[in-house]
């Protein structure tokens, strides 16, 4: 909408968008195309400081503002998410053949990688309360650790079998296995294409 109305959008870095929304996008001013854009404008304002509030809040209030406000883009994301076109992450319908009513989706979050010692890991398997998870740390904090609440209990509830194992394996092994290099010099490759299609090569 700034660059509709030809502002910077670099001004959003000094003030805020309720100031760039009573300097430039005045209620009731101007022809009917700019007041139908200063009403737009406003609402924007106002949908951007009800998402805010919402941020020191659950996942599930902010996720619930997103179904509300862009369920569009919800939709289009979990599409992405199904077609493994979201990078760093993984989508699974289900985890479970036994699980009850219509599937919801799971997501692996393959950059929160999380160690823990052997011994923690080994316990885990046959599950594992606060108390004891915090006597075998011995008080020790490990970071990006696991978080258990008082009553809950840490186990695994499910083996995902092959081939899905393995393919998420393999995405998780190219994301951290990727290999950067520079973008082509935009000069360097006209001078090919140039020599490339110049009639005294």
């Amino acid at each position: 909408m700034l660059k509709q109305a030809q502002i910077s959008e670099a001004l959003l870095r000094a003030v805020s968008l309720k100031q760039v929304a009573e300097t430039h996008f005045p209620i009731g001013k101007g022809n009917k195309a700019h007041k139908e854009a200063s009403r737009r404008f406003h609402e924007l304002v106002e949908e951007n400081r009800s998402f805010e509030a919402l941020l020191k809040k659950s996942p599930n209030e902010v996720f619930s503002w997103f179904v509300e406000h862009r369920p569009k883009d919800v939709e289009a994301l979990v599409r992405q998410l199904s077609r493994h076109q979201v990078l760093g992450h993984y989508f699974l319908e289900k985890i479970s053949e036994e699980e009850d009513g219509s599937a919801t989706g799971y997501v692996c979050l393959l950059r929160e990688v999380i160690t823990l010692p052997r011994s923690v890991a080994e316990r885990l398997g046959r599950g594992l309360d606060q108390g004891t998870y915090q006597s075998i740390c011995a008080g020790e904090v490990f970071e990006n650790g696991l978080c258990i609440q008082k009553n809950d209990l840490a186990m695994p509830v499910v083996e995902i079998g092959s081939p899905t194992i393995e393919h998420i394996l393999q995405s998780f092994a190219q994301l951290f296995g990727r290999i950067g290099v520079a973008d082509p010099v935009e000069d360097v490759i006209g001078g090919i294409v140039e020599h490339c299609i110049s009639s005294d090569r």
